[in-house]
């Protein structure tokens, strides 16, 4: 927070006033996750790497759940194969069941390429959790992990 130290003076800066962006975190694959069936949403289960996980709330490489409530920003990104007329889909889910967000794609001729979705999830519980799912409507796919393109991570938002 900038804050005002007087006339004449220059501003310094000061913490929030008890607010902090944690929970974060940020994974990625170390591992392609393949056979992701086709017209089927699943669940992106591959995120072997933890960069950071500031308070141990991404668990079993693929589920977060903040524990705490408020607005969280979340993002994610595969990079996954495709079949050329299909769409592809990438859905940040809450609690198991909700397409919170969704991007898609088409690939077209280029069948591999990153994709990636985010959103602000309002978590009104301390049990919710937030997950990545992809599907795509051609026939079954790959998420690759080379050059680490398959990620996910998110922080709460201070409000």
């Amino acid at each position: 927070v900038l804050t005002s130290a007087g006339a004449g003076a220059p501003p310094t800066f000061a913490a929030a006033s008890g607010e902090s962006n944690t929970p974060a975190f940020l994974a990625y694959a170390n591992a392609d996750q393949s056979g992701i069936s086709g017209n089927t949403y699943t669940k992106i289960t591959n995120y072997g790497v933890e960069v950071f996980d500031t308070d141990n709330k991404f668990a079993s490489g693929s589920t977060f759940t903040p524990g705490v409530v408020g607005k969280y920003f979340v993002y994610g990104t595969v990079y996954g194969t495709g079949t050329d007329g299909s769409r592809n889909f990438l859905a940040v889910y809450v609690n198991g069941s909700t397409h919170y967000q969704t991007s898609t794609h088409l690939p077209g001729a280029s069948l591999n390429f990153a994709q990636q979705v985010s959103a602000i999830v309002d978590v009104t519980s301390t049990s919710d959790y937030i997950e990545l799912f992809f599907n795509s409507t051609g026939a079954s796919a790959t998420a690759y992990s080379s050059g680490v393109q398959v990620k996910f991570g998110g922080f709460k938002l201070i409000t």
